[in-house]
């Protein structure tokens, strides 16, 4: 008897399975948890090599633009009373700019199932415009988190004139990298503008035919 009963129960069991996998299938929800249960690399190591790694940074016209508006700076946060004003303007200024960083790349990423950041996406590429854009995002918001890091320890600390440094440079370096985020902003309009142009164009040519 207990062999009939084993044999009764596999097509059932396999039916279990069959229809386990068919939903699987069937639900995109279950197909997105099993990716995201496998194992991937750090986000922080995917943003940086989406960003271009150190090479990209130490070739970036804002980082220089940043360290020459340093320099100029030098007398004034050399002085105690120079470096406590920078820290002041960093930490009353900083904050709101990253709220509206977040807020701004939230929005993005809310869109992102429209069709039109489908066709930024390049069909899943890791270099895509879509990448690009959002890890622009993503550094422009770690340069502002590290402008007010050391900009609290620069008025922790008045008397040292390398978190002084640290703090003024990070702080051009926010003010250039938001530069840099809303022309990024600026050329995904333009694609936009591009793609609708297209569709425009295509749309006069078969009225015409």
């Amino acid at each position: 008897l207990m062999p009939m009963v084993k044999q009764s129960k596999s097509p059932l069991a396999s039916t279990q399975k069959e229809s386990s996998s068919k939903g699987s299938a069937a639900n995109p929800l279950s197909s997105a948890s099993s990716l995201s249960s496998q194992k991937s690399p750090s986000a922080l190591r995917d943003y940086w090599d989406s960003y271009g790694g150190l090479k990209a940074l130490s070739k970036s016209p804002y980082l220089w633009v940043s360290v020459i508006f340093t320099l100029v700076l030098f007398p004034g946060w050399m002085r105690v009373e120079g470096r406590e004003v920078i820290a002041d303007v960093t930490v009353s200024v900083a904050p709101s700019l990253l709220g509206f960083s977040i807020g701004a790349m939230a929005i993005v990423l809310a869109f992102s199932g429209s069709s039109f950041f489908e066709v930024l996406s390049e069909k899943g590429r890791y270099d895509s415009a879509y990448i690009d854009l959002t890890s622009k995002f993503v550094h422009f918001i770690l340069v502002q988190c590290f402008a007010i890091a050391f900009a609290l320890f620069s008025k922790l600390q008045l008397d040292s004139v390398l978190l002084s440094f640290l703090a003024t440079l990070t702080l051009a370096y926010a003010l250039a990298t938001a530069v840099a985020t809303a022309l990024a902003l600026f050329g995904t309009a333009r694609i936009y503008n591009t793609i609708m142009r297209l569709k425009a164009n295509s749309g006069e040519k078969e009225n015409v035919d």
